[in-house]
């Protein structure tokens, strides 16, 4: 693999060859057995991050997420999709990069939920500049149909930018831009269809979101994310949007005394 310009220029760049079919199959079995796990339930790692909490009735969720999918299957630290997410970020960043955390994603058919427009260190702790990549892996071929990626792209030259709970309910699960900023920063909206095997990465400073899954089938996604050493902020800050969340998964993590991370794609 190899530095990208793009990826640099304007935030995310398309990975090439990164997923196996015979490693899709085995995701997608995974995939199918996973998303109805009561375990991963109770830890507070499953949940609906499209915004109403319905409890375990998964039948009525929308956008069925899983935190940490390694937990539920240890053998994909093993695999060489995370071994080679690794050796992109290392070859991107210029010094050895590790795989740090991992998400999942399982769209249901006909989902009218799309994942707001946000940027990935608004979900992270304040007081870090981090030096990630996420790469947001389809197990499906996807386009603007069934809910492909989508970015602003050079919007990765901003830092963090005022974020709300989605549609300001400070119940549901995920962020979403400020609305009095949308109009300013959605504009030249780039979609990016991918075909299974490949993968799209970004930085975690580009606005980007996904659309829809008009389609019939689960549209099924994995995101990796690798990094290098992050570095402390000079100037202290704090997310107020993330001060103000009150979900079943941030009192799981607060009783555990864990701080929240991750975010919706």
């Amino acid at each position: 693999m190899k530095n990208l310009p793009k990826y640099k220029v304007g935030g995310f760049e398309i990975v090439r060859d990164l997923l196996s079919l015979s490693e899709l199959k085995n995701l997608v079995e995974f995939y199918d057995e996973v998303f109805s796990s009561q375990e991963a339930y109770d830890n507070g790692d499953l949940y609906d991050m499209a915004g109403k909490e319905h409890g375990n009735n998964m039948r009525r969720w929308k956008v069925p997420q899983l935190m940490h999918p390694d937990r539920y299957c240890p053998s994909l630290k093993e695999t060489d999709l995370f071994k080679d997410a690794s050796e992109f970020a290392s070859d991107y960043f210029g010094e050895k990069a590790t795989v740090t955390f991992a998400h999942a994603i399982n769209k249901n058919p006909h989902c009218t939920a799309e994942t707001p427009w946000h940027q990935d260190a608004a979900f992270w702790r304040p007081e870090l500049k981090y030096n990630s990549v996420s790469i947001w892996v389809p197990l499906q071929d996807v386009d603007t149909h069934n809910g492909c990626m989508r970015y602003i792209e050079g919007s990765h030259e901003y830092d963090v930018l005022p974020h709300q709970s989605v549609n300001n309910n400070i119940n549901a699960q995920g962020f979403e831009l400020a609305s009095e900023l949308q109009p300013k920063f959605l504009q030249n909206v780039t979609p990016v269809p991918l075909k299974v095997g490949e993968a799209v990465a970004h930085c975690p400073y580009v606005l980007h979101s996904a659309g829809a899954n008009q389609s019939s089938d689960f549209r099924r996604a994995l995101i990796i994310d690798a990094s290098i050493a992050h570095e402390d902020r000079q100037r202290k800050c704090h997310f107020e949007w993330v001060e103000k969340r009150r979900t079943r998964r941030s009192e799981i993590l607060e009783s555990m005394n864990v701080h929240w991370t991750g975010e919706p794609a």
